[in-house]
């Protein structure tokens, strides 16, 4: 009865941790297709991304918005290590 219910437990919890491993992977992927619009932008900026390795390019009409697209960029590819710094603190 007990081995039953630890093996019933058991199951539960590696059934939580696949689907919380793949309902943040979903969650913190990174956009790379589709139009964008930011509120706080202070232009017009295309981000093109290399067909093999899917290296980011920003074409802006300003400076300003160049480094706008490209802490944007760099904020949504590293989030899940953002996140998993807030989470081993």
């Amino acid at each position: 009865m007990i081995k039953k219910l630890v093996a019933y437990l058991f199951t539960l919890a590696v059934v939580l941790v696949i689907s919380a491993i793949l309902g943040l992977h979903y969650l913190y992927s990174p956009i790379t297709t589709g139009t964008l619009y930011l509120s706080n932008a202070m232009g017009s900026a295309e981000i093109l991304r290399e067909t093999e390795t899917s290296i980011p390019h920003v074409f802006a009409t300003s400076e300003k918005m160049a480094v706008y697209s490209e802490g944007f960029i760099h904020a949504q590819e590293r989030l899940w290590q953002m996140e998993r710094l807030r989470r081993m603190t």
